[in-house]
């Protein structure tokens, strides 16, 4: 079962949330006119990381919890207590994974 809602989150949202985030992110890169590669991947990894990923997580959790079959409750219990803990994780390993 988890599986199946790990497959059907990534299918439908993951991976062309990702797609279309970072192509759209590429432009905005373009058109500031950054064109030093450092700090292209400073502005995309700063936006990604701090404006992206927390409304990411957010939904996430509302996405993984709701296919769980949770009730809003639990599902608000969840966001409350995982996202914080999930984002401190998520930076600690993409902030200097991105920076590769």
């Amino acid at each position: 079962p988890r599986l199946m809602r790990m497959i059907t989150f990534m299918a439908l949202f993951h991976v062309p949330y990702l797609h279309f985030f970072h192509l759209f992110l590429d432009a905005r890169i373009l058109r500031l006119g950054i064109k030093h590669p450092t700090v292209a991947v400073v502005a995309k990894v700063t936006i990604d990381q701090f404006m992206a990923a927390p409304p990411y997580m957010a939904w996430f959790l509302l996405a993984s919890s709701t296919l769980e079959g949770n009730s809003w409750t639990e599902t608000k219990q969840a966001i409350k207590t995982n996202w914080w803990p999930m984002l401190y994780n998520c930076w600690i390993i993409w902030i200097p994974g991105h920076c590769v």
